[in-house]
């Protein structure tokens, strides 16, 4: 087992990047490059580029990190990730079965809705969806998982879509199938947490002075930048680490006035990390052109020309800065918990999860036979991913938010 500064590994950044360098040409990669430059906070940030990708897909792929190694091999991996989720590579895989079908092939008393899905879909039972077979990595078992859910593009000719589009939540690689799982359970549960935070934001701002070094390390490159960091810990359910990290210009009349991310782990370190580093490489790549959202946010400005950005964007600073709710970066009750292996890591976070009522998890193996890293998709039903543009909801995040509502009339 390998510590990395975002991740636990069971190789090195190094030993990794020789295998991914070996095949990145054949899933499409034409370079690796470093963009670390093209921003003053020099945290480390590398870029992926893909020109061929599937319609709907992504040509270039970041990865970030406290070293250039790591970062880079982010990027490879993100890039060889993102080239086998196209749904046409898997074609052959994918097969139409009715509602009822797919209902009788998941575990009992799970239903198909906690997959969640877009507003104002209804479904018969003999409605045909396709599907392909995943496995269930905490109950065991196999179940029909919708193809939508697991590929990013994916065609489905004569069907209509049931979630609001593809998405790679949960899309994620390793160097053994439990390590890449590892990966993708805590991105999907990081976003489970980000989505109840707009409805019901009960964040911290973190106490600079309880930071470990490798926190702080960070901050002085940030702040020795001439820009701001504001680091928030959200309590949740899973009773995972979860942190969110604001890079804030020191006003808002730059382009880039505040970039986030975000980042859940067992080890509140890595969480932690992950957040600050995903903010960095959020404003890096705003910075290389190389978001989709800077266009999807200037067409919203000019369609929706009553609202007023800069007023936004104070109301968004203010609350990102607010300070009357301040906790310790690892508080005294809490487990600060060091893994000893990645089956051992795997076997808490599971613990987790079923604790919190999370009882099924499916992966579906999208890497070919003797390829050198293992790339799947992760799919975790009852986990929430809200986004505005796909409209998309599951019965959680329903729930929470008409007792929101119902408590705002009382």
């Amino acid at each position: 087992m390998y510590r990395l500064s975002s991740s636990i590994r069971t190789r090195t950044a190094e030993d990794s990047l020789i295998l991914a360098d070996a095949i990145a040409e054949k899933m499409g990669v034409t370079r690796v490059t470093d963009i670390t430059w093209l921003d003053k906070i020099g945290m480390p940030v590398y870029a992926g580029i893909r020109p061929f990708a599937a319609k709907g897909s992504l040509n270039v792929h970041n990865g970030k990190g406290m070293r250039p190694n790591e970062a880079k091999i982010g990027a490879f991996m993100e890039s060889i990730e993102f080239s086998l989720a196209e749904g046409m590579k898997h074609q052959h895989e994918i097969k139409k079965y009715t509602l009822k079908e797919i209902q009788a092939s998941l575990p009992a008393g799970l239903a198909f809705s906690s997959f969640g899905a877009k507003l104002g879909v209804t479904l018969t039972p003999e409605e045909e969806i396709y599907c392909v077979h995943a496995t269930d990595i905490i109950g065991g078992g196999e179940a029909l998982i919708p193809a939508e859910l697991v590929f990013h593009p994916v065609n489905l000719a004569g069907q209509r879509s049931l979630y609001g589009g593809t998405t790679t939540n949960g899309l994620c690689s390793g160097n053994s199938k439990m390590e890449a799982a590892i990966h993708g359970v805590c991105e999907v549960l990081e976003r489970d947490v980000k989505s109840f935070d707009i409805i019901n934001d009960c964040s911290y701002l973190v106490d600079r002075n309880t930071e470990p070094e490798a926190i702080k390390a960070l901050r002085k490159k940030i702040e020795d930048a001439g820009l701001m960091l504001a680091l928030r810990k959200t309590p949740n359910e899973f009773n995972l680490p979860y942190f969110s990290a604001f890079v804030l210009e020191p006003d808002n009349q730059s382009p880039i006035s505040i970039a986030d991310g975000y980042g859940l782990h067992p080890v509140a370190e890595i969480a932690a990390i992950r957040a600050i580093t995903e903010a960095a490489q959020s404003r890096l790549t705003h910075i290389h052109g190389g978001r989709d959202d800077i266009v999807k946010r200037i067409f919203f400005y000019q369609q929706n020309p009553h609202l007023d950005e800069e007023i936004i964007m104070n109301n968004i600073r203010e609350k990102i800065l607010n300070s009357e709710y301040i906790t310790s970066f690892i508080t005294p009750d809490e487990e600060g918990y060091v893994p000893e292996s990645v089956e051992k890591l795997w076997h808490y976070i599971k613990e987790k999860m079923v604790s919190a009522g999370f009882h099924h998890c499916f992966v579906y193996e999208l890497n070919p036979e003797g390829f050198p890293f293992s790339v799947l998709r992760v799919v975790v039903p009852k986990a929430e991913f809200i986004e505005s543009e796909m409209k998309r909801i599951g019965p959680r995040f329903l729930a929470a938010f008409q007792r929101r509502e119902k408590t705002n009339k009382e």
